[in-house]
Formats: C-alpha cells, sequence, structure tokens
C-alpha cells in the first residue's frame, strides 16, 4: 500500500499500535516485523523510527531480531537488475554502492514490565517439553534464518513465512493466549495460532482478503477436544447500518 508521505504513514501507525498498547495485557509483549521504507528514491530505517515511536507510544524495548533471508530471495535478486547492489556490479564504482537487503527486523517491545510473583500457577508452572526446547534452541539468538514466503504460494504481497509468527508466538506467548493480528493480510498468524493452541483476533482493512482468512483459518470446522468459536465483525457494515438507522431531529 502507498502513503501520501513517510510522515503520514508514521502517524498511521502510531494511532494503530497506540489502540495495540490499550487492548494489551500488561507484561506481554508486541512482535513487529517492518524493512525499511521507500519514498521517492529515499529511504528511511523503519527500525529506528519505529523503536522511538513504540517507545513514545509507553511500550518498553525488548529486543531487535534480525530474519535472515538466503542470498538470491527478497531484494539480494541473483539477477544484477534485481538488485539494490546492481548499479555497482556494472559500473563497478564504489559511488554506486548499496547493499541487497536479506534481512528485514522483527521489533519485540513490551507493555510495562512481569511481576513473576503475581502471575498465576497456571503461567508460572508452564514448561516446554524437552523435544520442543531442542526445536527452539536455534532461534535463541537475535538472528533467525529460514527463507522467505514462496511466490507460488503467496496470497498476500507481503505475505511471510508461517516459521515467522510460529516463533513470535511460541517464544513470547502460552498455549490459550490471544493473539492479536492488526495488519492480518491472508491471515498467517491465524492460522498458526489456530494450530499452536492459540485464540487470535485478526483485522484486515482490505476486505478482499476476508474469503481467504477464512479458508486458511478453517472457518467453521469442528475440532474433536474443545470447542472452536468463529467470530467476524465488519465494521464498515455495522457503521453503514448505524447511519442507516439514525434519525436527525430539524427544528
Amino acid at each position: 500500500m502507498s502513503w501520501p508521505s513517510f510522515e503520514f504513514y508514521m502517524n498511521k501507525m502510531r494511532k494503530i499500535f497506540e489502540q495495540v498498547y490499550r487492548v494489551m495485557k500488561y507484561g506481554r509483549v508486541i512482535c513487529v516485523n517492518v524493512s525499511d521504507y521507500y519514498e521517492k528514491g529515499r529511504r528511511y530505517p523503519i527500525i529506528a523510527r519505529f523503536i522511538v515511536m513504540l517507545e513514545d507510544v509507553g511500550f518498553n524495548y525488548v529486543a531487535t531480531i534480525i530474519w535472515k533471508k538466503p542470498y538470491g530471495t527478497g531484494g539480494g535478486g541473483s539477477s544484477p537488475g534485481a538488485s539494490q547492489a546492481g548499479n555497482f556490479i556494472q559500473s563497478r564504482n564504489p559511488l554506486y554502492f548499496k547493499p541487497d537487503d536479506i534481512t528485514e527486523g522483527i521489533i519485540v517491545m513490551r507493555k510495562g514490565s512481569i511481576d513473576f510473583d503475581k502471575l498465576p500457577p497456571s503461567v508460572k508452572e508452564f514448561k516446554y517439553s524437552d523435544q520442543e526446547m531442542k526445536e527452539l534452541q536455534p532461534y535463541f539468538v537475535n538472528v533467525w534464518e529460514f527463507p522467505p514466503q514462496n511466490q507460488s504460494e503467496r496470497y498476500h504481497p507481503s505475505q511471510f513465512p508461517e516459521k515467522l509468527p510460529e516463533l513470535c508466538i511460541k517464544l513470547f506467548s502460552l498455549p490459550g493466549d490471544v493473539v492479536l493480528d492488526p495488519f492480518a493480510g491472508s491471515g498467517t498468524s491465524g492460522k498458526v495460532a489456530k494450530k499452536l493452541n492459540r485464540s487470535s483476533i485478526q483485522i484486515e482493512i482490505d476486505g478482499k482478503y476476508i474469503p481467504i482468512i477464512k479458508k486458511r483459518l478453517g472457518w467453521g470446522e469442528k475440532k474433536l477436544g474443545r470447542e472452536v468459536v468463529y467470530r467476524y465483525y465488519d465494521m464498515l457494515e455495522q457503521e453503514r447500518l448505524v447511519n442507516k438507522n439514525s434519525k436527525v431531529a430539524i427544528g
């Protein structure tokens, strides 16, 4: 999606994350996957700007995780014309050099802090199994390596692979928690949350993705052993109904 200006974009993001902060539980975290913003040939350092903005909203900084993709994906295309380094490769002049982008950032911020003494026993006593810890061990560092979503399997132009929300959900939440995604896109985080026994709230501004989200979440299907409740709320439709039923008194 294009925006009128970078500042307009940042103001929009701030308003969204103010509402995210408002509804979040104290002590819980957000994971924000971002890459640099380009506007009219200028490059803006989104990670730096987002951290400042999120701190201003009220979040406390936890970490920045770098998602490293294999070379030849994303901005680091195999063709010189498809990469930022293309001009340098063709000219061999250092003044033209720009590195190919094969990373994105995952900003981790917390609302408040954790008071372990006040946590319920079910939270304090939860532990992953030895096998689960072994599977998570490669991601105990702040550089995660896995490929992006295959182009032929994308439902959305900005779709990330399931591995990204899987790690964020496993490492920063517990089974039974609610995962909120204010930029649902094609519903990847919701699909993964369901698989990991978390509830999710998916918010998407573009209505054409709603059927895709429902399909990927298995909308309406029943599960053995636990009840799954699906709810859909169309804010624009609700606004139309309110406007339709409103009466204005004159005189």
